[in-house]
Parts: C-alpha cells; sequence; structure tokens
C-alpha cells in the first residue's frame, strides 16, 4: 500500500491526502470562531500570522456585511473555554492583532463534521427532507423541528455563540 501511494504521489495521481480528526472524542471538547476587524490594510499580513499559529485550525478572510465589521476568522480549540480563552490572548499578541476590535464565538452544538469534500464528490442534495420539512429559506422562518429527533426541544444559545459546524 505505500508503494502504491508513494508512485501516485510521485506521478502526480495523488497531491497530498489527510484526516479529520474528530477533536471532541480526543478531549477538546470547546471550541470558538474568533472573528477580528482588523484595518483592510493590514488584513493579509495579520491573516498570513494567523495561519502560522499552531492552535488555529482555520483562518480565513470574508467580506464584512451591514452591522457586522469583522472580516478576519480563525477557528480555535481547547479542552475547556477558559484554555480557549488563553489561546486566543496569546493569538492576538503573537498576530499583532491587539486593540482590534475582535469576539469570540463558542460553539454550543455540533451538527457535522468532515474534511473537505470536492463538489462532485458530494452527490447531489438530499431529495427529501423527512418530518424535519425542507430547510427554511431564511433564519426568520426557522420553525421548531419535529420531535422525531429525540429531542424535547431545540438547543437554545448564549449571546455570543455560534452552533458548532466543525
Amino acid at each position: 500500500m505505500l508503494a502504491t501511494l508513494q508512485r501516485w504521489l510521485d506521478d502526480g495521481t495523488l497531491r497530498r491526502f489527510g484526516l479529520v480528526v474528530r477533536h471532541h472524542e480526543l478531549g477538546f471538547g470547546d471550541n470558538a470562531m474568533a472573528v477580528f476587524a482588523p484595518p483592510s490594510s493590514s488584513i493579509d499580513v495579520c491573516g498570513a500570522a494567523l495561519a502560522l499559529e499552531p492552535g488555529v485550525t482555520l483562518a480565513y478572510r470574508r467580506d464584512s456585511a451591514a452591522g457586522w465589521p469583522y472580516t478576519l476568522y480563525a477557528m480555535l480549540h481547547g479542552r475547556d473555554r477558559d484554555s480557549v480563552r488563553a489561546a486566543l490572548t496569546g493569538v492576538i499578541e503573537r498576530a499583532g492583532l491587539i486593540g482590534v476590535p475582535h469576539e469570540l464565538l463558542f460553539s454550543v452544538r455540533r451538527f457535522k463534521q468532515t474534511g473537505a469534500r470536492r463538489f462532485r464528490e458530494m452527490g447531489p442534495p438530499p431529495q427529501a427532507w423527512g418530518e424535519m420539512g425542507p430547510p427554511p429559506r431564511s433564519c426568520g422562518e426557522v420553525s421548531p423541528p419535529s420531535r422525531s429527533c429525540g429531542e424535547a426541544s431545540p438547543p437554545s444559545r448564549a449571546s455570543g455563540e455560534m452552533a458548532d459546524a466543525q
């Protein structure tokens, strides 16, 4: 098997391969998305610095939106929320983000965690949504899901937290 993998690497059939580490199962039960609003003139430098941080698993730039000034995002993981906060403090100092407006959005529920997939490998979208019905067209149209999932009610989210889609 190793010889085959090496041949594929050598001839360009395979460029790289990896694995998905399910951090929750390894004891890293808390994670958060740190969002920053650096000046546009320094966002690339700050983003590159974030990408070098060993505790940052994702770092990327997005456009801001009305009422949401954040353009730089980084995912941090820890065994508990205090360790995530401590990691963020170090990241801010080392990445030159001291004084830059930021928020820390802790995950409260994991709905899906997979490795990157190419669109053609993902297959067609689900054809049937079961008892839950089709997905909402907007967040304002969310209705309580069917109780067939075994939950009494949808999870609530505290202010400053987001659902864990990682």
